[in-house]
């Protein structure tokens, strides 16, 4: 007898559908299916959406509704070579670290003059 097909969880299909809506964002803004840092670049207008201070006000709160329905984030994993999903907690983690590093980043970039 074959086994029954296990029905995806709201969340589950949240997560497929936000997956699917930041690949699509990602080829909108830089014509790649995933663009290095795409997670933080969209998760950083999500949190100046809820100050409304985004231009893109509506698709910040669209990711954020997703990501809320979800339960998490999507996150490129360069082991794996593919975004894996993050629930909430290790993502506000990850982000937190992401954020760390791009600002350290920043600080030892040397300053261009012309």
């Amino acid at each position: 007898m074959a086994k029954a097909l296990k029905k995806p969880s709201e969340a589950e299909i949240m997560g497929s559908v936000l997956l699917r809506v930041m690949r699509d964002h990602s080829e909108d803004l830089h014509n790649e299916p995933w663009h290095t840092g795409i997670e933080i670049e969209i998760w950083d207008s999500v949190l100046a959406g809820e100050d409304g201070d985004t231009k893109h006000f509506y698709t910040s709160h669209m990711f954020r509704h997703l990501a809320t329905k979800a339960g998490g984030w999507w996150m490129w994993d360069d082991a794996q070579e593919r975004p894996v999903f993050l629930p909430k907690r290790l993502w506000a983690k990850a982000y937190a670290e992401l954020k760390r590093i791009q600002a350290e980043a920043a600080v030892k970039a040397p300053s261009s003059k012309v």
